[in-house]
């Protein structure tokens, strides 16, 4: 195995850090390695420290994520009833001065119609959206690059197998 400096593997993630003699932990400046039982307790604790970090940043994406959606909703159910209300005004208007030309249920049809056709869209649109957001991307993309780091072998993380 190449040495880099100290007693050190070359390439050793953790520069300044060596492995003290029989305790299998690590300290700086120790002059001689430390064995497997060490690195095994080393290799949980880091473990250990990953995921309560990947914990961590799902729950402050997790906290943004429902603070924005929060606020968005709450824009629309403050101003939904105030166009509901004006909407219905401007039909009901426009019914009833084309009524005087074609006919109430006519008139009623040819105002009723656009709308339903503007609002159905309107609704695909909006869940087409809901349907494209990730919540917690970057949390899923820790996790996909910890995987692939724990895992070198494998060639393609696949985001839906991380979610789980």
């Amino acid at each position: 195995m190449a040495r880099g400096s100290g007693n050190r593997p070359q390439g050793w993630p953790f520069s300044d850090v060596a492995l003290r003699p029989g305790s299998g932990t690590r300290t700086a400046g120790s002059p001689d390695g430390g064995g497997i039982g060490g690195a095994l307790r080393d290799l949980a604790a880091a473990s250990t420290r990953l995921i309560g970090e990947h914990l961590l940043l799902a729950r402050i994406e997790l906290r943004e994520d429902v603070r924005v959606l929060g606020g968005q909703l709450a824009r629309i159910a403050l101003f939904a009833p105030l166009l509901m209300v004006g909407h219905a005004l401007v039909c009901s208007a426009l019914a009833v001065l084309l009524a005087q030309w074609i006919g109430t249920a006519a008139a009623l049809l040819v105002i009723g119609i656009p709308n339903l056709a503007a609002g159905a869209y309107g609704i695909r649109l909006a869940v087409r959206r809901v349907r494209s957001q990730q919540p917690m991307a970057q949390t899923l993309d820790a996790l996909a690059g910890s995987a692939a780091v724990l895992d070198p072998h494998r060639q393609q993380v696949d985001e839906k197998e991380v979610a789980r």
